[in-house]
């Protein structure tokens, strides 16, 4: 193989692959989570607060997070209840930093919760159809000074989307593979020129050949 076509051929191939590379990246699925938060019922100075959900949907109840100087740590209680009774008891605490820790106290039923992720919020899937009420422990006054400026009950919902964010590739991909294609294709091509000389070598050789010989010409001797 001549030295050009096998720069042909490595050429080629260099791009088939890489045009294979960046084609399947820009096919490359990423799951975007979106997540919405409608309010359901929010009341201000108010110890307690309640709202429907149905089964299966996601409670999120929403407070003041900055508590007044100068309790800054410490927590109380948050207790949900549902309207047959059933329970979920949080323990919502200031920490150091500003931050807010939520642990779970005790569970009977009114929300379903998965105890080993870390909590942040007072919130979990609801168990059945129901009103839902929320009551702050009055221990919450040495924060608040009073009820909290706000209570906020509102939904979860999250979306799962698929999208292709590197889907502007493609075009460029196909592009590569389509040159590197063409490329290889040549690597194996033979020179024109090459068989037009050969051809010529062979009919100039068929022409000497052709050339009778003088014992063959049939002459006699007078």
């Amino acid at each position: 193989m001549k030295v050009w076509r096998r720069e042909l051929f490595g050429f080629g191939s260099l791009l088939i692959f890489a045009g294979i590379i960046i084609s399947s990246y820009s096919n490359m699925v990423v799951e975007m989570k979106n997540i919405e938060t409608p309010t359901v019922k929010e009341v201000y100075h108010q110890w307690n607060i309640t709202g429907y959900f149905n089964e299966g949907e996601k409670l999120l109840l929403e407070l003041p997070t900055n508590p007044e100087p100068p309790y800054e740590y410490g927590g109380f209680n948050i207790s949900i209840v549902n309207q047959f009774g059933n329970g979920t008891v949080f323990y919502f605490e200031f920490v150091e930093g500003g931050k807010i820790k939520v642990s779970v106290l005790e569970n009977n039923g009114a929300l379903i919760i998965n105890e080993e992720e870390s909590l942040f919020s007072v919130s979990g899937v609801v168990s059945s159809s129901s009103n839902y009420t929320a009551y702050v422990d009055k221990l919450a006054m040495a924060w608040y000074k009073g009820p909290p400026r706000f209570l906020s009950l509102k939904k979860v919902i999250e979306e799962i989307n698929l999208e292709y964010p590197h889907r502007g590739l493609l075009p460029f991909g196909v592009l590569l593979l389509f040159l590197g294609f063409i490329l290889f294709g040549l690597s194996f091509r033979k020179s024109r020129s090459g068989r037009s000389i050969h051809a010529r070598k062979m009919g100039d050789s068929s022409e000497f050949t052709d050339v009778p010989l003088v014992s063959d010409l049939g002459f006699r001797r007078g």
